[in-house]
């Protein structure tokens, strides 16, 4: 179950403030049950949004909805482990990141990244039909509802 933790007031760090928030703002316990018509879960931080982010200079909807294509491709065309998905996610974004360094000609100058995780819990999506996989129980997973700054919701039938 997703509780807050903190008062919303400490919300600020998610949204960019320089300032950490004192307590988490979210903390997991027990199983989390998603909902039937949620596919998978991801929880990224700040590192993996705002690389994206440097990268495509787009709105957080579409960053979210990348993040979101890239778990639904590494879960539907390879057979991976949950692991092994988000930790492709995470390698297309730092390559994604290398190369437009590399092609805007900052190769010289050392470019520093915030650490970067992606979490993903599979929920329905390798259930839905046209999906492979059996690694359904993992605590790495993804889903539609992707939560940065702000949260998105996909139905199954909206992921590409």
């Amino acid at each position: 179950m997703l509780t807050p933790s903190a008062p919303p007031t400490s919300a600020n760090y998610l949204l960019g403030s320089p300032e950490p928030a004192d307590t988490p703002l979210v903390s997991l316990t027990g199983p989390v049950e998603g909902p039937q018509d949620w596919a998978f879960l991801v929880l990224m931080t700040k590192g993996v949004f705002h690389t994206l982010e440097m990268v495509t200079a787009k709105d957080d909807r579409t960053n979210n909805g990348q993040i979101v294509s890239l778990v639904a491709k590494e879960l539907r065309n390879n057979d991976n482990s949950l692991l092994a998905a988000s930790q492709s996610v995470v390698d297309n974004v730092v390559r994604l990141h290398k190369e437009a360094v590399f092609y805007a000609g900052d190769c010289d100058q050392q470019v520093i990244r915030d650490d970067m995780t992606l979490l993903v819990r599979d929920f329905h999506y390798r259930q839905l039909p046209g999906q492979q996989g059996s690694d359904t129980s993992s605590t790495h997973s993804s889903s539609p509802p992707v939560r940065t700054a702000r949260t998105t919701r996909w139905t199954p039938a909206q992921i590409p």
